[in-house]
Formats: structure tokens, C-alpha cells, sequence
């Protein structure tokens, strides 16, 4: 009953925000908050536990499509194309956000923020859009803490009827390149790992390499971060 009423809410106040939206455009690192650069130095230190020289080989293509799904303000996207660079790869990046006007620091919306980091990048591009209407081929997708459970669904102001983790999963295999394409997952709890997990296999995706970050006290993120790559149902 109490996450059906607070589904509710949150259907009416993702209804107003996607029909009354505000923009304030960020026009400069001075409107950027510290909680965002601290994030970003946090998701650098779990991107480089990653063997990228061997998860790129198979990527041969140039550029390379990337897409952070559920990217939120995208504050992930330079660190994604600073990772990528030093392996001396091009690539698009593409955040996508269904919930892109939400209102955050100093009243500018996510896509406010989503487009000023995107243009911090080589080539990078941020989209309020709904992933499972995605058609673009991939070559590099992240899922970085996708909504898999109840809870942090509702916690983050979104209705019940948002929650979908099999097709999430199900449109990102379908959307990746056959043979060489890569799926990066991180998830913030067992329990949220072992969801996803179940719903990366039900679709076809192959588990590779796993790794765990471990936060700090002094770290935005207080929970675990754990990572698995998956790859295209045929890649070797």
C-alpha cells in the first residue's frame, strides 16, 4: 500500500516535470556542485579497476558508439570519454535519461547539467529520451546502478510503471553490435547485482570480467559499487 501511494506521486510529480519544464542553462565549471566533482573522482577510481586494453580489442570500430543509459545528469560522461582517450579511442557518447527535467542544484534541470558535461567531451551527446526506444547500434553500453527493484525506484521520484528491468536489459542486447558488443554493469547492493544478473542472462548476455569498488567514509557513494561486463551472446 505505502509504495502504491508513493507511486502515485511520483506519477503526478513526473507527469508536471516533463510538462512544465524550467531550464537554466550551465554555462560554466563555477555552477558545477562539489558533491558532482567528487562522484566523478569516486567513478574514476571504479572505471580503472576495468582491463580496458583487452575489453577493447574487439572494438574496432572508430568511433565508437557509447551509451550511459539512465545517465541522470550525465556527470559520468567525461570521465567515460577521459577513460577512452587514454586508450587512444575515439567515440560518440550518449547519455539517455527518461527523467531528464528534474530539478537539481541551483534550480537547472538535468538535462541543464547533462548537456554542460557533454560539452566538456570530444563528442559527446545528452538525450531525454526513454532507452527502450532506442534504435541506434551500439558498441560500448553502461548501465551504471539501473533501477532493477522497488525501492530505489520510488526513492528517486519515479512511478512503479518505470520499472523495467528485463526489457532494459532485453533493449540493450538488442541494440549492441552482435559478436564484439559490450554491456558495463555496476550495481550498489547484492541484492540489486543478483536481480540484474538474472535479467543479463535471461536475455543472452555472456558474464566476463567482475570487479568491486569499495567506498570510503569519506565517499558520496556509501555502498559498494559492483561491476560486471557482459558481453554480445556470441562474442568470443
Amino acid at each position: 500500500m505505502k509504495n502504491g501511494i508513493l507511486s502515485l506521486r511520483n506519477s503526478v510529480d513526473f507527469f508536471l516535470r516533463n510538462h512544465i519544464k524550467f531550464s537554466r542553462p550551465v554555462s560554466d565549471v563555477s555552477q558545477i556542485p562539489e558533491r558532482d566533482k567528487k562522484i566523478q573522482l569516486e567513478f574514476r577510481e571504479f572505471f580503472s579497476l576495468f582491463p580496458w586494453e583487452s575489453l577493447l580489442k574487439n572494438l574496432s570500430k572508430n568511433p565508437l558508439t557509447v551509451v550511459d543509459i539512465g545517465a541522470r545528469n550525465f556527470v559520468f560522461g567525461p570521465i567515460i570519454d577521459e577513460t577512452l582517450r587514454n586508450q587512444h579511442r575515439e567515440a560518440h557518447i550518449h547519455g539517455i535519461e527518461l527523467d531528464a527535467h528534474r530539478l537539481l542544484w541551483g534550480f537547472h534541470s538535468r538535462a541543464d547539467f547533462g548537456d554542460f558535461y557533454a560539452r566538456q567531451m570530444r563528442s559527446g551527446f545528452f538525450h531525454a529520451m526513454d532507452f527502450l526506444t532506442w534504435s541506434q547500434p551500439i558498441d560500448l553500453a553502461l548501465l551504471l546502478n539501473p533501477f532493477v527493484s522497488e525501492e530505489p525506484l520510488l526513492s528517486w521520484g519515479l512511478p512503479l510503471s518505470k520499472l523495467k528491468p528485463y526489457q532494459l536489459f532485453e533493449q540493450a542486447k538488442k541494440t549492441l553490435l552482435p559478436n564484439r558488443g559490450i554491456l558495463i554493469l555496476s550495481c550498489p547492493s547484492p541484492e540489486e547485482l543478483e536481480i540484474a544478473k538474472d535479467c543479463a542472462q535471461r536475455v543472452g548476455f555472456i558474464a566476463g570480467h567482475q570487479v568491486l569498488w569499495k567506498p570510503s567514509k569519506n565517499s558520496i557513494q556509501q555502498k559498494p559499487r559492483y561491476g560486471i561486463v557482459y558481453y554480445s551472446e556470441l562474442c568470443s
